[in-house]
Order: C-alpha cells, then sequence, then structure tokens
C-alpha cells in the first residue's frame, strides 16, 4: 500500500525471507518497498476496478489494528490473540479482509 503505483505491484511470497526483504525497482520512479511498509495480498486475480476498493479495506483494518494496538501497548494491557489461531499477535502480523471469521 506504500510504494505500489496503480499498473504494477510487489509480488511477494509469503516465506518471511521474501516478506522481511528490501525491493528496489530498477529504471523507475517508485519508492523502494521496505519490510515496514502496509501491504495487502490477494490469491486471486482482481480486476483494476476493484483494486481501489479492496486496497481502502485493507488500509483501514491496517489503520484499526495499529490503532488498537498502540492503545494496549501504552495502557501496558496484554496483546489479544489471533481470531484463527489463538496465538498472541505481535507486529508485523497478518489481517484477513475477506473472511468472516467464522
Amino acid at each position: 500500500m506504500d510504494c505500489h503505483s496503480i499498473r504494477t505491484t510487489v509480488d511477494l511470497c509469503s516465506e518471511p525471507e521474501c516478506i522481511n526483504c528490501t525491493v528496489k525497482f530498477a529504471a523507475t520512479d517508485r519508492k523502494t518497498h521496505l519490510p515496514s511498509h502496509g501491504m495487502f495480498k490477494v490469491h486471486r486475480i482482481i480486476f483494476d476496478r476493484d483494486v481501489g476498493r479492496i486496497e481502502k479495506t485493507a488500509k483501514e483494518a491496517l489503520d484499526s489494528a495499529q490503532g488498537t494496538i498502540s492503545q494496549l501497548v501504552e495502557g501496558e494491557e496484554p496483546l489479544p490473540g489471533c481470531a484463527h489461531c489463538e496465538t498472541t499477535i505481535s507486529l508485523p502480523c497478518w489481517c484477513c479482509v475477506e473472511c468472516t471469521g467464522e
């Protein structure tokens, strides 16, 4: 979300060495992708017309999660567990914007 352009994306696999790498773009004016950048991953082809809506939903989820985590850390409260596996969350973390958690 922090380093894309309308025409191109960064295609990263889910392996930690891929997600945690810095990606530089040759011969473009695009910003370098850093591991600290917010990002979303889709497991299907999406139409150009849907990218904006999906990115907006992902950005809202990221902002909400970061706000909640910041409040909990400031209040020295324990962080919640993952809705799926119940492991205590830590940053960076993944957030599903498609499933309902059921």
